[in-house]
C-alpha cells in the first residue's frame, strides 16, 4: 500500500508517495478503503526513505475525503510531463525525441485520449525549465540493476521535487534492469504513472496507466480482472491493436 502525503507532511518530506508498513494486512484490505478517497491519520508514524513505518500499537484512524471533490477531472485541458531517467549503470532506452513523438505526436497518448473523449479531454505537453516538448531528463545517483522499482521511483521523485506542481500528469520512464519483470503501474485517481523502460512509448501502456490516474479500474468480465478485451483497461501489449473507444463499460470506477 502507498499513501500520498498531504499538507505539511508533503512540504517537509521529499517523497510525495510513501510505502506503508506496520499495519495488519486485514486492516488494509477492508472494503472501506478506496484509492484517492480514504485518508490515513497516524500521528506516531515514522517517515524515512520513501517508507511510512507505523509502530506496533500506534493509533491509526481512517477517514474519507469528499468523493465529489477528489475524483480526477476527465475533461478539459491537462498537462503531461514525461521523464527520461539516467542512472549510474543504465538509461532509459528511448531518447527524449522518441518519447516526445510517441506520447504527443501521431497515434499516441495525446491523440487517442482526444479521440476517445470526442475532444473533451485535451492532453498537452508540460512546459518549464529543462522541459523540451513535454519531456525532461533527470539523472539519479543510483544504480538500477537488481533494484526494486519503488526504490528507483523514489530516487527520481527526490531529484524532481514536488512533481504534482509541474504537470497534471507525470510519466516516469525508468531505465531497464530493475527486478521483478514488471511492465508499468499508476496510482489510481492521482497524477503519477511509472513505466519499465520502453513501455512508456507503447500506446497500450500509456492509455492504461493514465486511465488509472483518471480513476478507472481494470476492465473485468465476471470474476476475471482483465477478461473484457474491448478496450485499453485490460493487460498492456507492446504493439498492435488500436481502439477508438478505450473506456469500455466494464472498466471499474
Amino acid at each position: 500500500w502507498y499513501c500520498e502525503l498531504q499538507g505539511e507532511d508533503a512540504e517537509v518530506f521529499e517523497d510525495s508517495f510513501v510505502m506503508v508498513s506496520g499495519l495488519d494486512e486485514s486492516f488494509m484490505s477492508g472494503e472501506s478503503i478506496q484509492s484517492g478517497v480514504t485518508t490515513l491519520l497516524a500521528p506516531n508514524a515514522l517517515i524515512e526513505g520513501g517508507h511510512m513505518m507505523i509502530p506496533a500499537g500506534a493509533q491509526v484512524e481512517l477517514g474519507k475525503k469528499d468523493r465529489r471533490r477528489s475524483l480526477a477531472e476527465t475533461s478539459g485541458t491537462k498537462t503531461v510531463l514525461a521523464v527520461r531517467v539516467v542512472a549510474n549503470d543504465a538509461s532509459s532506452t528511448s531518447s527524449v525525441e522518441t518519447i516526445r513523438k510517441e506520447v504527443f505526436e501521431g497515434v499516441g497518448l495525446k491523440s487517442q485520449y482526444e479521440q476517445c473523449s470526442h475532444g473533451k479531454l485535451q492532453l498537452i505537453p508540460a512546459t518549464g525549465t529543462g522541459i523540451t516538448g513535454g519531456v525532461t531528463t533527470v539523472t539519479i545517483n543510483q544504480s538500477v540493476s537488481g533494484k526494486s522499482r519503488g526504490i528507483i521511483e523514489s530516487a527520481v521523485r527526490g531529484q524532481l521535487g514536488n512533481l504534482a506542481n509541474v504537470a497534471d500528469h507525470v510519466m516516469l520512464c525508468l531505465p531497464p534492469g530493475t527486478n521483478d519483470g514488471w511492465i508499468a503501474y499508476a496510482y489510481v485517481n492521482s497524477w503519477l504513472s511509472v513505466y519499465n523502460d520502453e513501455w512508456c512509448t507503447y500506446l497500450s501502456a500509456q492509455l492504461h496507466e493514465l486511465g488509472h490516474n483518471l480513476n478507472l479500474g481494470h476492465s473485468g468480465e465476471g470474476s476475471q480482472a482483465y477478461d473484457d478485451q474491448s478496450g485499453y483497461m485490460v493487460s498492456a501489449w507492446a504493439q498492435g491493436k488500436i481502439y477508438n473507444e478505450p473506456f469500455v463499460k466494464n472498466a471499474l470506477m
